[in-house]
C-alpha cells in the first residue's frame, strides 16, 4: 500500500529522469534517456543489466566489484578492504567454508558480485567463478536440471523456498532456502530459494532491469566505477520499524585506485533541477552543522573535505569525502538509516 501511495510521487521522478531531451531552462527540464548498456558501459551498469527491476531489487540492491578489490592489493584483497570485499555476496560468504566444502563454491574469486535484499536474498557472481566444478559437485548433492533461466541452465537442489533441518543441505543452508536453486553457465552463477530469485538476477539485458530503470541508471551513473556499492528506493525513518519506500533513488559507493584514501560517494535522484539545488544547500548545511541520528555524531566528523554538486543533468546530487573513520563508511551508513537521513530534506 505504501508503493501504490508514492506512485504519483514517484512518476515525476521518472519521468524527469526518462524523458529525451535537452533542459528546458533554470526550474526544471529533461534530460537525455539512459545510454544503451553494452561492453563499453561500466561494470556496475552491466551488472545492473541482470538484475529484474523489481519491488525486492529496488529496494535493496549490493554490489562489489572484487576483481577491482583484488587490483588494489596487487591480486589480494588489501587488509583495509576485507569488510568492504563481502558486500555483494553476505549470504554466501557467510557460509563460506561450507559452500567451498560441498559446493566448490568460493565467492570471493568471482570478479563482480550482485546480491537482491538485506539478508538471504539471491545472489549473482560474475567471472572468475569455475561452474563446471560447482555444478558437479551440486549434482553429487542431489541437484537436477530443470529448464533455464534466463541464458543460465537452472540446476535444482530442493523445491522452491523449502527450508532445510536435516540432509545433505542442512550444513550448507543453515535452516534456510538459501541454495534450494543454482543458475549457470559460462563462469556466471547464481544461487538463489527458488526460480523467481534465480530468474530475478538472470534478466540478460532485456525487459526492465535496474540499469534501465531511470532513476536506478541515473544513481548508477553517478556513482561511475565503485569498488561496492549500495543502492536503494528506501528509508529507515525515525522511530520505523522497517525501511519504508521513497520517491528517489539512493546510492552509496566507494571509488579509489589507493586502499589508503578512497573516496566516498553518495548519490540521490531528485524530480527537477530546483528540487535538486535545494537538496544541495541542504545536504551543505548539515554536513557543517548537523549529527547522525544514531550516534549523534558531527557529520564533519566523519567526512572531510566533501563536496556536494548537482549532476545528471541536474536531477541528481552527488557527494563526496573521504574518512578516516572506515574504508566504508557511506555504505554502513545507508544501511543504518543515517545517510539516507541526510539526503532526504523532505522532513
Amino acid at each position: 500500500m505504501q508503493r501504490v501511495r508514492l506512485a504519483a510521487a514517484a512518476a515525476a521522478v521518472l519521468a524527469a529522469l526518462a524523458t529525451a531531451g535537452c533542459s528546458g531552462g533554470d526550474g526544471g527540464g529533461d534530460v537525455p534517456r539512459a545510454a544503451p548498456v553494452g561492453t563499453h558501459s561500466a561494470p556496475l551498469v552491466r551488472q545492473l543489466d541482470q538484475v529484474r527491476s523489481t519491488e525486492a531489487s529496488r529496494a535493496w540492491t549490493t554490489y562489489g566489484d572484487l576483481a577491482a578489490q583484488r587490483a588494489l592489493g596487487g591480486g589480494r584483497t588489501p587488509a583495509q578492504l576485507q569488510m568492504m570485499s563481502g558486500y555483494g555476496w553476505a549470504t554466501t560468504q557467510e557460509r563460506g567454508a561450507e559452500a567451498r566444502a560441498q559446493l566448490g563454491l568460493d565467492g570471493g574469486t568471482a570478479d563482480q558480485v550482485v546480491e537482491v535484499g538485506e539478508s538471504h536474498g539471491s545472489g549473482r557472481f560474475a567471472g572468475g567463478i569455475d561452474t563446471s566444478a560447482v555444478v558437479s559437485k551440486a549434482r553429487g548433492l542431489g541437484a537436477r536440471k530443470d529448464g533455464s533461466a534466463g541464458p543460465l541452465t537452472l540446476w535444482r537442489l530442493a523445491g522452491d523456498d523449502r527450508t532445510h533441518s536435516a540432509g545433505p543441505l542442512a550444513e550448507l543452508s543453515r535452516g534456510t532456502a538459501d541454495f534450494n536453486v543454482l543458475a549457470a553457465a559460462d563462469g556466471t552463477l547464481v544461487r538463489a530459494a527458488s526460480r523467481a530469485g534465480a530468474e530475478l538476477l538472470s534478466a540478460d539485458g532485456r525487459g526492465r532491469t535496474l540499469a534501465r530503470d531511470p532513476g536506478f541508471r541515473a544513481v548508477a551513473d553517478c556513482l561511475g566505477t565503485p569498488l561496492a556499492a549500495t543502492l536503494t528506493d528506501t528509508h529507515v525513518a525515525t522511530g520505523a520499524a522497517a525501511p519504508q519506500p521513497v520517491d528517489f533513488v539512493t546510492g552509496a559507493g566507494v571509488v579509489g585506485t589507493d586502499p589508503a584514501r578512497l573516496t566516498q560517494l553518495a548519490c540521490r535522484t531528485a524530480s527537477s533541477q530546483d528540487e535538486a539545488r535545494e537538496v544541495a544547500a541542504a545536504v551543505r548545511e548539515a554536513l557543517e552543522h548537523g549529527r547522525t541520528r544514531l550516534s549523534g555524531m558531527r557529520w564533519r566528523d566523519l567526512l572531510s573535505g566533501t563536496e556536494v554538486t548537482v549532476t545528471g543533468g541536474g536531477h541528481v546530487v552527488r557527494l563526496t569525502g573521504t574518512s578516516e573513520k572506515s574504508p566504508q563508511l557511506v555504505l554502513e551508513m545507508l544501511r543504518s538509516g543515517d545517510l539516507s537521513d541526510l539526503l532526504d530534506t523532505s522532513g
